[in-house]
């Protein structure tokens, strides 16, 4: 931390210059913050379909508040802040998102729950059987199992590429 390279300095420092540091300390932290926050919602917000990221978008705001809420002055409110992202994570996400997420060929669900996993794929098999044909719908798991193992079909590099040319990249 930069106040351990000139503690010198904060033995001369009265408790009013020292309040005044650790001030804009936790303005930075909330500079941090919210500079993600801000890169998210631009992201999200654009003209481009990007409801895959919403996962990875509430994973990187929680692990940016983790680790820049450690400053001491930070401690009483980091657990709101946690408990505030976390309701606005229920609110938002929904199955579509984990869908999205689990059939995304960047993450294919990578920073899914076992619980979050099955959500998705239940999403997956229920709108294949209403939009599908019945005999086309018995396929639709078998072949999840396939993209998410990189086997079958899956297993080759033209598909792959095929679906990186699609979603640029």
């Amino acid at each position: 931390m930069y106040f351990k390279d000139c503690s010198h300095f904060l033995d001369r420092m009265t408790e009013e210059e020292q309040i005044t540091m650790d001030f804009v300390e936790i303005l930075r932290i909330l500079l941090d913050v919210l500079s993600c926050v801000l890169k998210w919602i631009t992201l999200l917000e654009a003209d481009e379909c990007r409801i895959p990221f919403v996962i990875e978008a509430f994973m990187e705001i929680k692990e940016i508040i983790d680790s820049k809420f450690e400053h001491p002055q930070c401690s009483n409110y980091t657990k709101n802040i946690l408990d505030s992202l976390e309701s606005r994570k229920e609110y938002t996400i929904k199955d579509i998102h984990k869908a999205a997420h689990l059939l995304n060929p960047r993450s294919k669900g990578n920073l899914l729950t076992a619980e979050e996993s099955v959500d998705a794929m239940r999403f997956i098999s229920e709108l294949a059987t209403a939009i599908l044909p019945a005999d086309e719908c018995q396929n639709v798991a078998p072949e999840l199992a396939l993209y998410r193992t990189s086997t079958g079909l899956f297993h080759k590099e033209f598909v792959w590429n095929s679906l990186k040319s699609q979603s640029n990249g």
